[in-house]
């Protein structure tokens, strides 16, 4: 991954801890590229949402977490969730 070393611990804040949860899904046809750095923009944002709560709360009981997620739903349709425990959008 590209962003690695932006999820490694720095002097300021612990390793951001990146759960992959990928389902079982079939080969889809797409624009990989493009969607590479859509996916790639998503991680920035939740690395930066991570770091901004790390500025507003107690490190001791906070872990900074980003969860991607894959799966297929019951319309055949592809989901993918990029989620993370930082501060949301105002």
């Amino acid at each position: 991954m590209i962003l690695k070393h932006w999820l490694r611990a720095k002097q300021n804040r612990p390793k951001i801890t990146v759960i992959k949860e990928y389902g079982n899904l079939p080969l889809v046809e797409c624009y990989a590229g493009q969607l590479n750095q859509v996916f790639m923009n998503l991680i920035a944002n939740a690395i930066d949402a991570v770091e901004e709560e790390i500025k507003n709360i107690n490190l001791q009981s906070f872990t900074p977490c980003i969860r991607i997620r894959t799966e297929l739903s019951t319309s055949n349709q592809l989901i993918i969730t990029i989620a993370d425990n930082g501060t949301g959008i105002p």
